[in-house]
């Protein structure tokens, strides 16, 4: 009966390889813990102090990594669909990264690559399965179209938006005619404030003639 041949010890500096990966995926669950991700799907990076994705500035599409680091933001926070939508990359690369980890360090402390024969079959594996899930989902996205540039930190709009109405100018054509109703309203109450005596010495009463001179 044949049986596999065991698994070959891992070098020292293959083990060191394994030691700085492991340290490398915990840091970025770390920081996807983190940050806050941006509800637009994208661009969460921008909180770490990066630069916008260049490639979508220019051209107005999405590139192959855009939403990755949402989608790990979103993993660590258990909104699995979320990270899907943002990037499923990214969403299988948060949900495998712990699994990694673990297996990572245990190859490191047991000097070899448990369930498999060569270290480098699952991690080749896992980045073929990474490569193809991103391309697949970045050609959808580009063949969708343009991406809704919305700000940062904004969520997407959907669908048309209402035009916000011009502030109306003073004397335009549509302004309502001025009539005399609006110029009663307009008078103190009480009525008129009588006229004053030419000669100063007291109100004029409009109901009693001044003598004749």
């Amino acid at each position: 009966m044949n049986q596999h041949p065991p698994s070959r010890p891992l070098s020292q500096p293959v083990r060191w390889s394994f030691a700085a990966l492991a340290v490398g995926l915990m840091v970025m669950l770390a920081i996807g813990r983190s940050l806050k991700p941006d509800p637009r799907g994208y661009g969460s990076h921008e909180r770490l102090g990066l630069a916008p994705c260049s490639y979508l500035a220019s051209t107005g599409r999405f590139c192959p990594f855009c939403g990755a680091t949402t989608a790990v933001a979103e993993t660590t926070r258990g909104r699995l669909v979320r990270a899907w939508r943002a990037n499923p990359a990214g969403a299988l690369l948060g949900v495998l990264a712990g699994p990694l980890v673990v297996w990572l360090m245990l190859g490191v402390w047991t000097r070899l690559p448990i369930g498999f024969r060569s270290p480098g079959t699952p991690l080749v594996g896992l980045l073929f399965l990474l490569v193809l899930v991103g391309s697949a989902f970045w050609l959808m996205r580009f063949l969708d179209g343009p991406a809704d540039m919305a700000p940062a930190g904004a969520a997407p709009v959907s669908g048309p938006t209402r035009p916000t109405p011009e502030p109306r100018k003073e004397g335009a054509a549509n302004d309502p005619p001025y009539d005399d109703e609006d110029a009663t309203s307009l008078r103190p109450r009480g009525g008129l404030r009588p006229a004053a005596d030419p000669r100063g010495l007291r109100p004029a009463d409009p109901d009693v003639l001044p003598p004749a001179l």
